[in-house]
């Protein structure tokens, strides 16, 4: 599978989860398809922004 296809795929799955708890794993997961990662982080902040 070509990676646009692949970043298609992850992107769609993961916005059908938004505002679901499974969304996180779904992003992560998906961005391990497309680069070699030993570990994802997502970091949120508040509308406010970042301390």
């Amino acid at each position: 599978m070509d990676a646009l296809t692949t970043f298609s795929r992850v992107v769609s799955e993961a916005t059908s989860l938004l505002g679901e708890s499974g969304f996180a794993p779904a992003l992560g997961n998906g961005i391990r398809e497309l680069i070699e990662a030993d570990d994802v982080s997502l970091i949120r902040y508040p509308d406010a922004g970042p301390p």
